[in-house]
C-alpha cells in the first residue's frame, strides 16, 4: 500500500489525475481501492503511483511477498498478533476489576474527577474511535465490551459521595504518624495490569491529531489563495486523519464545492475552444464531465443539443437534450426555437411548429419566426 512521503502542496506539476490519486493515499488504502475511488483503472493508477514514486512522493510499504513471509499461518502479522494479545490481556485486567479500578480514580475521587476519568476513557475505546481502523475485526468485541464496562463503572459510582475518613469529617487534617499508620494499614487495592493497547491506541490517536492539524493548515493557506484544488486534498487528508471534526468536514466539502466550480467554468470553455476550432467531438466531451460537476444542467443540455444540430451529429441525441433543457426551464424562448429546428430537421413537422408557436408566446416575436409559422402551415394543408 502507498504512502505519502511529501505535503502535497510541496510537489509542482502535478496533474489532476495524479492529485485526485493523491488525496487517496494513506498508508492504509490498497492500489485497488484508489484504482475503484477514482475510476482510472488499476493499469494507471499503478503508473501514476510508480512515476510519483521515482518522485519520491509516495513510497509502496512492504511488498506483498514480504507481508506473506512476515505473516503467520492464521495469516497475521506479528504486530496484529500482539494487538490481539494486548487487547485480550487488557480485557481479562477490566473482566473483574472494580468500578474505581476501571475508571482509575481513588475512592475518594470528586465527581468532576470520575466525568473527567469517565470521559477519557470513553474517548479511548468508543466503538467509532480511531482504534477502530487499526484493531483486527476479530477482537472489537473486546473493546466494545470494555467500553461498555467504563459505562457501567461510571453509572456505579458517580453518584456515590467520595469516601471520607474520620479526620476529614472532623474538618482537621491527620498528622504524619496517622497517615503513615493509614497508609500501613489500609486494604491494598488490586493492582490493575498494564494497558499496552490503551497507551498504543493514545499514541495513534495523538499521531493522527497531529498530522490532521498539519494538513488542515496547509489546505486553509491553499483556501485563501483561491487553490481550491489543493486545499481539497489537504482538507481531505485532514479529515482522513480526524473525520470526527465538523470543521475539517465543512471546509473540505466547501473547498470541493469551489474546486468543482472552477472545473466546471474551465471544461465550459474548452467547449466553447472546440466548437469555434471545429472539433464537436471534444466540445461533446467537455460538456459530458461539465455535467457531472453542476446540478443546474439546463444550460450543459442546450448547449450539447446546440453543438449536436449544428454540426450535424445525431438528431435524436440532439432532441433528448433539448428536451430535458425545457423540462427544467420550460419558459426560456431560446430552448424552444432550438427544438423547433431540430423536429424540423428530423421531419416532424407538426411537433416543429408547435415549438415555433411557443417561441412566439414567450416573447420572441421576429419576422423570421412568423415566417417559419406560416411556412409550416402551408405545408401540412
Amino acid at each position: 500500500m502507498p504512502k505519502l512521503l511529501k505535503q502535497v502542496s510541496s510537489v509542482s506539476g502535478l496533474t489532476e489525475q495524479e492529485k485526485f490519486v493523491l488525496s487517496l493515499v494513506d498508508g492504509r488504502t490498497p492500489v485497488k481501492e484508489i484504482a475503484r475511488v477514482t475510476g482510472f483503472g488499476l493499469t494507471s493508477v499503478n503508473k501514476i503511483l510508480e512515476k510519483l514514486s521515482s518522485q519520491k512522493v509516495v513510497e509502496f510499504q512492504q511488498s506483498q511477498s514480504t507481508e506473506k513471509l512476515e505473516k503467520d499461518s492464521l495469516g497475521q502479522s506479528p504486530e496484529q498478533k500482539q494487538m490481539e494479545q494486548s487487547i485480550k490481556d487488557l480485557y481479562a485486567t477490566y473482566e473483574n476489576a472494580d468500578p474505581y479500578s476501571i475508571l482509575g480514580v481513588p475512592e475518594s475521587a470528586t465527581l468532576e474527577q470520575i466525568k473527567e476519568a469517565y470521559f477519557e476513557k470513553t474517548k479511548t475505546f468508543h466503538p467509532d474511535s480511531f482504534y477502530a481502523r487499526s484493531v483486527p475485526a476479530g477482537d472489537k468485541h473486546f473493546l466494545v465490551d470494555i467500553y461498555k464496562k467504563v459505562q457501567q463503572a461510571y453509572e456505579t459510582v458517580k453518584n456515590k459521595p467520595p469516601e471520607k475518613t474520620p479526620e476529614s469529617r472532623s474538618g482537621k487534617k491527620p498528622g504524619p504518624t496517622a497517615a503513615l499508620l493509614k497508609e500501613d494499614t489500609a486494604a491494598p487495592r488490586p493492582a490493575m495490569a498494564k494497558e499496552p493497547v490503551q497507551h498504543l491506541i493514545a499514541d495513534q490517536i495523538k499521531d493522527r491529531v497531529k498530522k490532521a492539524t498539519a494538513y488542515y493548515k496547509l489546505g486553509m493557506e491553499a483556501f485563501m489563495k483561491n487553490d481550491y484544488a489543493n486545499a481539497y486534498i489537504n482538507l481531505k487528508l485532514a479529515n482522513s486523519y480526524n473525520p470526527y471534526d465538523q470543521e475539517y468536514i465543512h471546509k473540505m466539502q466547501e473547498a470541493e464545492q469551489h474546486m468543482k466550480a472552477d472545473r466546471y467554468e474551465d471544461l465550459l470553455k474548452k467547449a466553447d475552444i472546440s466548437r469555434e476550432l471545429n472539433k464537436p467531438e471534444d466540445a461533446i466531451g467537455y460538456l459530458k464531465m461539465a455535467l457531472e460537476l453542476t446540478g443546474d444542467k439546463k444550460h450543459v443540455f442546450f448547449k450539447l443539443a446546440s453543438i449536436l444540430y449544428d454540426f450535424n451529429q445525431s438528431v435524436k441525441e440532439a432532441k433528448n437534450y433539448c428536451q430535458q433543457a425545457i423540462e427544467l426551464d420550460p419558459k426560456n424562448p431560446d430552448y424552444h426555437l432550438l427544438f423547433a429546428r431540430i423536429y424540423k430537421k428530423a421531419g416532424l413537422l407538426k411537433s416543429a411548429l408547435f415549438e415555433y408557436e411557443q417561441t412566439f408566446a414567450l416573447g420572441v416575436k421576429t419576422d423570421d419566426i412568423k415566417a417559419e409559422i406560416k411556412k409550416l402551415k402551408g405545408l401540412m394543408r
